[in-house]
This record gives structure tokens, sequence and C-alpha cells, in this order.
């Protein structure tokens, strides 16, 4: 195509496809072409190419006129005032033209970063005040071009930017250093400032967009490149009086003036579109049909541990990272699906923890999956030691891998808990009273540990759990050599991994689950990215199954007051009582040596420690129904159903390495009028282990709920 006559600016190219005359010859068949359909050559506008078109070339946006344009007004602040809005389009903000229109609602396109706008029908465009002027019918809009609005129209646009658009104008001396005005530092700071773009997030926090970068304006960053670009303008240095203060004006013209954008990390989602942020400051685009590199469109916070990703290659082989993992085959597409299930923006996603004994590879594997999902030099993080540590981790990486835990303190859990489904969080701002800072998280959370160290019931239905065997010595690798191979395998497999999302997007809106399971959207995405793996899903949600089973068996083990009410209804149908006397006959059972968390220190607190395991117990086929208050008290009735035979199976084998876990809580001393003496949970062989699909109920099936 051309602009003019000898002015060649681009062609339309289809993938894959051709454009040849009729009479050509086809090089491979010998073929001639031949007219088949003589339709009409459309014609087609400029207006037309170029606003189509505008997402896969440059702009070329007039060159500013320096002698009427004033810096400190931005475009983004005219169109907020004017009322106009603007839609995202590939890394541009556009819409039709306010005053003129558009044959297709897109011809009007603004670039905040270098705080213009163009026009495509008039090839036209500029500033603020160009833009004003186009905006107030001061000039035309085939006008707005450098020498366009001087002397007396120039004058009647600043006159209308200043009281009908509220802009603080001053006049020409004053911005320009010259007579008798002294241009203080801080005002001179700001006139630096109008140079960059400033908005703020969906929390109500001001920024700014600087070197392709989203960088919180009351960061040392903003305050060092305000500073420099004072020194390089005058010759000095400003002082921090003057540094803070403007740093405050932009806070709040950011926050009330400019514009609201949503920022994110790492991965993100527009219609029908994944966003993978490479760091670098392009993006993965990802669809249903391909995957693409381009200049992210999307704001992504980066914070300064992050790096940037390695580049994809395309056709590879997500398998590969098995290679560098010591994880059992079976166990291998489980993982797989919950690694790829970390591209997936907006949904819940449960808890990675794989826990085995030293020298099992445990560390290799959590800093493998960082690698490849969320590229940091601080790969795996320890325990932190406080509320607020633990809430700033999170929200400062999109994948939060937590290294050689030993135990998890109940807080941690429960935050957690709350962060891998999507939470909110909150912590006192420095140096202030009363404010606070927010932060809303759903994050990609893993734990590994020697032992199980998930105990809570709740954030145990949020987990997937892999028990790891040492490695054998003679299969131990050089570490130096694993990470060298690693690197060259890393873009085969992260571009096989965005290959696999492509078809999964593609799988996805037609899969249909008959029982929704826990997890719901990370099972239908399991499902997806299975199925996109070679037509795996069923194996997937078996998988799945068994390891939510898992996940049951792990609570009860925990859980005293569980254990306690297995033992009790071990060879009984049912048991009626106040709730008293459960409580009396549970604490007979279990024998608690010291105060332990997971059985009721009285009566009156057994209800609320039943309810955290109520379907727990359903799982194992153990309900309870607690009446109205009579005289004796709250009448409780335990019972089992046909479940409970399958849960107590002798046919389950024991827990690898059953030793780490220590004796059982509960006293193996049964002494309940109802119930057989000298039963317990070992001795009667109730499996701890990974579910047998032949002996375990399936977990898809409905649960009756109980009656509280």
């Amino acid at each position: 195509m051309k602009k003019k006559d000898d002015d060649h600016f681009g062609e339309i190219i289809a993938q894959g496809s051709q454009v040849v005359g009729p009479g050509s010859i086809h090089p491979d068949t010998g073929t001639k072409y031949e007219v088949v359909k003589d339709d009409e050559i459309a014609t087609i506008s400029r207006e037309l190419v170029y606003s189509e078109l505008m997402e896969y070339m440059p702009i070329a946006y007039p060159k500013r006129d320096l002698k009427t344009e004033i810096g400190d007004i931005s475009v983004m602040d005219v169109l907020d005032k004017a009322g106009v809005q603007l839609r995202q389009v590939g890394s541009q903000l556009v819409c039709g033209h306010p005053i003129h229109g558009s044959t297709n609602d897109n011809n009007f396109v603004v670039n905040p970063d270098k705080n213009a706008w163009h026009c495509f029908r008039c090839d036209s465009g500029g500033g603020a005040i160009f833009l004003v002027a186009v905006l107030e019918s001061i000039i035309e809009c085939c006008d707005a071009k450098p020498g366009g609005l001087r002397d007396d129209k120039f004058k009647q646009t600043l006159n209308v930017a200043k009281e009908k658009y509220g802009f603080d104008i001053k006049d020409s001396t004053e911005r320009d250093g010259e007579g008798s005005g002294q241009v203080s530092q801080s005002d001179k700071l700001l006139q630096i400032a109008s140079e960059i773009m400033l908005f703020h997030d969906q929390d109500k926090k001001g920024f700014a967009f600087l070197n392709n970068e989203a960088i919180p304006l009351r960061s040392k960053k903003v305050k060092q490149w305000l500073a420099y670009k004072y020194f390089q303008t005058t010759g000095k240095p400003p002082n921090s009086d003057s540094l803070n203060q403007a740093i405050v004006v932009l806070e709040g013209k950011a926050i009330f003036e400019c514009s609201q954008i949503k920022l994110f990390n790492r991965i993100a989602s527009t219609t029908n579109v994944f966003w993978y942020d490479m760091g670098d400051g392009n993006a993965v685009r990802i669809t249903a049909e391909k995957w693409t590199i381009v200049e992210t469109p999307i704001l992504f916070r980066r914070y300064s541990h992050q790096q940037a990703q390695s580049m994809p290659k395309s056709g590879g082989d997500p398998w590969k990272i098995f290679e560098f993992m010591n994880i059992d085959s079976k166990h291998q597409l489980l993982t797989l699906v919950v690694v790829i299930s970390y591209f997936v923006p907006d949904i819940a996603l449960p808890i990675f923890h794989p826990f085995g004994p030293q020298g099992a590879g445990k560390t290799t594997i959590c800093s493998i999956i960082k690698k490849i999902c969320d590229p940091s030099c601080i790969e795996t993080l320890i325990t932190p030691g406080s509320l607020p540590q633990l809430v700033q981790i999170l929200a400062h990486h999109h994948v939060c891998l937590f290294d050689n835990l030993s135990d998890l303190p109940q807080w941690m859990s429960d935050v957690l808990a709350q962060a891998c489904t999507g939470g909110g969080f909150s912590k006192r701002q420095l140096f202030t009273d009363d404010e606070d800072i927010i932060y809303k998280v759903k994050r990609c959370i893993g734990l590994n540990g020697i032992n199980l160290t998930i105990s809570k019931p709740d954030l145990m239905d949020r987990s997937i759990l892999l028990h790891l065997e040492r490695i054998d010595p003679g299969k131990r690798r050089d570490e130096k050599d694993l990470w060298n191979n690693f690197e060259q395998a890393k873009p085969s497999i992260l571009g096989g991994i965005l290959d696999t999302i492509v078809k999964s997007m593609k799988l996805y809106p037609d899969i249909r689950l008959e029982k929704m399971p826990r997890m719901a959207d990370f099972a239908k995405w399991g499902v997806a990215i299975a199925e996109a793996l070679g037509g795996r899903g069923n194996e997937f949600l078996e998988s799945y199954q068994q390891n939510v089973a898992r996940q049951n068996e792990e609570v009860i083990h925990e859980n005293t007051l569980a254990q306690a009410t297995l033992l009790l209804m071990s060879d009984i149908e049912s048991w009626n009582g106040t709730v008293k006397s459960a409580w009396e006959k549970l604490k007979e059972i279990a024998d608690p040596q010291k105060k332990d968390p997971t059985f009721p220190g009285s009566s009156r607190t057994l209800c609320k420690q039943l309810e955290k395991i109520k379907t727990n117990l359903m799982d194992i086929g153990i309900t309870y129904r607690i009446g109205k208050r009579s005289k004796e008290g709250f009448p409780i009735t335990f019972k089992k159903d046909a479940k409970f035979a399958s849960f107590d199976t002798p046919s389950c084998n024991p827990l690898p390495d059953d030793n780490m876990r220590g004796e059982p809580k509960v006293n193996q001393t049964v002494s309940d009028k109802n119930a057989t003496p000298s039963k317990s949970l070992h001795n009667k062989e109730v499996c701890l282990d990974e579910a047998n699909e032949a002996n375990y109920p399936t977990c898809w099936n409905d649960l009756t709920e109980v009656e509280i």
C-alpha cells in the first residue's frame, strides 16, 4: 500500500496465503490461476486502513508546536474533563473522533506516554492545547498541525482552557523562567514531571508510567528520576523539601484528576485474551487460536525481585519439565496441570504441597516452577515472621513458594487459605496513625517440608498433596549441570505450556462436569488442560479425586476430635446422648495429655469444633444432628452410613515413611459401653495414604447436609 504516489508505508499479507493475478502458474502443480469471481475492487479510505491496522503498525504522531504547546497540561486530562471515553486497542487508547466522528469508531488515538493525540482522517494531531482548540471549534481538526494555532486563536484557546476546563496556566514568561517572576524548585519539578503519564490504580494509589513501568509516585525511583531530570535542566540538585512537595502534588493529581488503570502482576485477562508479562516491556498475548509476543498494552506492576522471562519456543514439549523433577510418573499429569494453571488468570488455585525426606528434591521442584511461571531472583521463600511480612510477600509475587517448612502457624494458615481463593488484606501505612495499605490478592501458593505441614481442614481442602521419595544416590545429578540443562530446555517447556493453554482455551467452553468438586474453577480448567495434553481429562479427574480423598484422610489423622469420633463410631451404627455426654465420651477416648487446639476444651465448644470437620466426617460416612434443647441439655445423634465401610477398609496401604508422623494422638483404649474396647486407627488399618479407587467413595458424590 502507498500513502502517496512515492510514499510506500506497508503491505497487507495474510499468514499462509499469497496474492496472485490471473494467468500466474502455481510453482508446484503447474496449474494456471483463473478468475473465478470477478468482483469489483473495493475502495478503502485512508482513515479505515489506518484505524483497522493501528494495532500492527507504529503511529507517527505530528511534531509538537513548541511555541504553542503547554507541557504541564495532559491530553488525558482534557479528554477526561470533556467526558470523552477511550478504550484499549492493542497498545493504543482509541475512540471515534469526538467532533467529526468515525466510520468505525477507531480513528482517534491517544498516546499518554507522549502526551499526544492523532486523527487518522485528517492526519492531524498534537498536544493538549491543540486538542482544546479542536474540541471547542476554535480551529478545524485538519488545522491541528504546527503553525495552525497562533496569535488570537492561541490566546482564545488559553482563555477557554483556564475558564472552561479549569487549568491553571501561567503566562509565557513564568513558563520560560524569564521576567521578574522566579519559578520555585517545586514548580520546576512539576513542569519536568508533566512529560510523564500519571494515573491511579484500582486501590487508589498514585502511579507514574516511567520507562515502560508503572511506578508508585511515592517510590524512591520517582524521586531519583525527578532529581536527575532537574539536574539535567538546571545544573543544580533539588532540595528534599521541594521533591516531597512535588510528589504530594503529583500524587493528588494522579488520584483526583487522572484516569484509573488496573495493574496486574505477571498475568492478566481481557475479553477472550490471556496476557503473560515477559518482564521486558513485552507480553505474551494468548487466545484460543494462537499465542504471540507483542509490546504489552497491559500495565503490569513489576517489583525489584522480578526477572525477565526466557523467550518461549513454539512447538515445545511441556513434559520435559519432569527431566528435572523427582516426581513419580503417576503424579506427573496432576503436577503439570497445576503448573500450567498458574498461567490462567482469575481462578482460585489449590496449594501445591510436596513433602518428603531430605534429599527428595523438594526445593528443586519449587525453584523450577518459579523459574517457569514467575522468574525472580528470590525463587523460594522462608516463613515470614509476621502477618504484614506475609501480606507483602503475597502482594509482590504471582507464585509464592515457601521452602522447608517445619510447621505452619495458625495465623499463616488462615491467610494462605484466603490468598489462594482471593482475599483482601491491609497493613498500616508507615508514619501514619490510621491509614491502611490495602492488598487484594489471588495467588499461586506452594509449600514444601519434610513433614506434612498443613493441618487445618479449611487449608487442607484447598491443597494438593504430593509425597516424594528420596532420590536414589545413583540417580543424583550435579547441580550446575542440572540448571544448565534446564535453562537450555526452558524455552521448549515454556513454549509447550503456552501451546497447551491455547488448546485448552479452545476446549474450555465445552467442558462439562457432572459434579463440581472442591476448587471447581481449577477442576474445570484442569480437565481442559489435561485434554489439551493428549485427551487425558478423565485421568486428571481420577488423579485429582484421589488427592482430594487423601486430603480428607490427612484431616482425620491430624484432628484429635475427628479421630475420637471415628473410634466412637467404629463398631456401632449410631450414638445418642447430650452434647455434654458426647464431649465426655469423646474426651475419654482421646485422653488428651495436654491442651490440644483440635479438641474442644469443654462441652460448650464441642459443636463449634464439630462444625469445622463436618464435611470431613461426612466424607467418611459419619453425620451428626443436634436437636432442640431439653431439660437434660442439647441432644446430639451420631450416625454412620455405607461410606464408612469403604473408608474403613483393610486393603489400603500405609502412608509411606509413616514414622514421620509419630504416635497417634488418640488413646487406643475405648471404654464406651456402645463401643468395642481396644480399637484404634492403626489396628483398624484405617487408610492414611492416597485413596484407592477400588475402595474409596468418589468425592464427586453429593453429600446430604446434616441439620444443625
